[in-house]
């Protein structure tokens, strides 16, 4: 998956991007940026602190995030889904097409239930209108259950 991030900067200059939160990901999650300017692609896990110069006329779609290098065929069955947190939004990412239409839940670290639907796309954005702590991400059909620590800071 590619996230194409926009830049609108006015002066031309020396500029640095600084990256965080990715611990709410799996430690083996790859992040990649590419300048597309220069080529550069940089891994972000090892230098979370980009520096670029910016030229006046340069593209506001410079930057491209990419955190999914991974391929249908190296999916695995204890891992049929992604999700990262980001501001108040939740996005799920099903990787495997069985379980739309399963069942998703938040609960908090108490074990308490906050909120639940059925998903029904490959793709989900939820509202998480909770304080800043980690939660429990639950999918469940008729014969599976996984779940996921996420934070939401």
């Amino acid at each position: 998956d590619i996230v194409h991030l926009g830049t609108k900067i006015g002066l031309g200059g020396d500029y640095v991007l600084t990256f965080n939160g990715m611990n709410s990901f799996a430690n083996d999650q790859a992040f990649l940026l590419l300048d597309k300017k220069t080529s550069e692609i940089y891994e972000i896990r090892a230098d979370s602190i980009i520096s670029f110069f910016h030229e006046n006329g340069d593209s506001e779609n410079r930057f491209d995030l990419v955190f999914d290098l991974t391929t249908s065929d190296q999916q695995t069955e204890a891992d049929p889904f992604n999700m990262y947190s980001f501001d108040k939004q939740l996005y799920v990412h099903l990787t495997n097409n069985n379980l739309i239409g399963a069942h998703i839940q938040i609960y908090n670290m108490l074990g308490q239930l906050l909120w639940q639907e059925s998903l029904n796309s490959e793709t989900s954005m939820i509202d998480m209108n909770f304080p800043s702590a980690y939660y429990i991400v639950k999918i469940q059909n008729e014969t599976h259950i996984f779940s996921k620590k996420i934070l939401r800071k």
